[in-house]
């Protein structure tokens, strides 16, 4: 996410939009070594909004986040599976010239559910 984004558009409609975020002390927030976030003014601004910023070394996503490793890289491989078979074997329809139709959202809720 670019600093203007996250200044932009994820304070107000994310941070802000938190429930009870009046009520409680300060929360934290962790981002990744992605130079955008750890910008003087974004962790202000982060501040501002009772939040401490705490930055996730990079390259360790495997230690520190092991959900994103453990469940959603298999979970994520699979659909990407499923979509390449729909890609490779699936009826193609086109909407302009070139351009493939996407996959139905009922189609990718399919794939979710068997996955």
């Amino acid at each position: 996410m670019t600093r203007v984004l996250m200044i932009s558009t994820y304070i107000p409609q994310v941070i802000r939009a938190r429930p009870n975020r009046f009520f409680k002390s300060k929360d934290i927030i962790f981002v990744d070594a992605y130079r955008s976030h750890n910008r003087d003014y974004v962790i202000k601004a982060l501040n501002l909004e009772s939040l401490d910023v705490l930055e996730i070394p990079g390259g360790t996503t495997s230690v520190l986040q092991p959900p994103d490793v453990s469940v959603n890289k298999p979970f994520k491989n699979r659909i990407r599976k499923r979509w390449e078979e729909w890609i490779d074997k699936g009826k193609k329809s086109y909407i302009k010239k070139e351009n493939q139709k996407k996959a139905s959202y009922k189609l990718v809720c399919k794939w979710v559910f068997e996955t």
